[in-house]
């Protein structure tokens, strides 16, 4: 711009030389100088605007792509918490569960042992549980499903362990151990049904976004 301007503006200069030399010309010469100067300021600002519009475009491109992959991250990132989640959780009604009521039937000591590696199972079933909450939100109901789940199988382990020191039935400790894993396995499936709803309303909002 500054260039353009330049240039017009010397050529005002050498009109005006050129007046000084031929006074008959003045008129023409002036009036050129005159439109050169004017064309040079009207080509610079429109210049100027091309180049800012070409600026706002490309500023305005750079934000929606590192919008898009920011919103692809966070998606990435709540299906990984939810999946791993789900590891866990399914983990705490395995081997060590099933183990677990079996030997409570016939051996405290057993019993005792095999509650020992269920907690093993899940303190890592607790953390998830902390990601989703810093991820999703204390009190969210996919957090409060995945709550309810383990904590409801945490108390049935519990009470496994006290009908073993009781000396209770085998058939009372085999309904109560089938009856708190029904329990979980129904609250687990809740918070699954609320994590895949949360997941396609992300997906939904990602898509909108993108």
């Amino acid at each position: 711009m500054l260039a353009l301007l330049g240039a017009g503006i010397v050529g005002c200069i050498v009109g005006l030389v050129v007046t000084d030399r031929d006074p008959g010309h003045a008129p023409t010469v002036l009036a050129t100088a005159v439109v050169a100067v004017v064309v040079a300021g009207i080509t610079a600002v429109t210049t100027d605007r091309r180049q800012e519009r070409q600026l706002a475009h490309e500023r305005a491109t750079l934000t929606s792509r590192f919008a898009h992959e920011r919103v692809m991250h966070d998606l990435e990132e709540l299906r990984g918490v939810i999946d791993q989640a789900q590891v866990t959780a399914a983990t705490l009604a395995g081997g060590h569960y099933i183990e677990l009521v079996r030997l409570t039937k016939t051996s405290d000591a057993g019993a005792h042992d095999a509650a020992e590696e269920w907690w093993k199972d899940y303190y890592p079933a607790l953390e998830s549980l902390a990601r989703l909450e810093l991820r999703i939100g204390h009190g969210h109901p996919v957090v409060e499903a995945y709550r309810a789940a383990l904590f409801g199988l945490r108390d049935g382990v519990r009470g496994l362990r006290q009908m073993a020191r009781a000396g209770v039935k085998e058939s009372e400790i085999e309904d109560a151990g089938t009856g708190a894993l029904s329990r979980f396995d129904l609250t687990l499936k809740i918070f699954t049904d609320r994590a895949g709803e949360l997941i396609g309303t992300a997906d939904e909002v990602a898509q909108v976004r993108t």
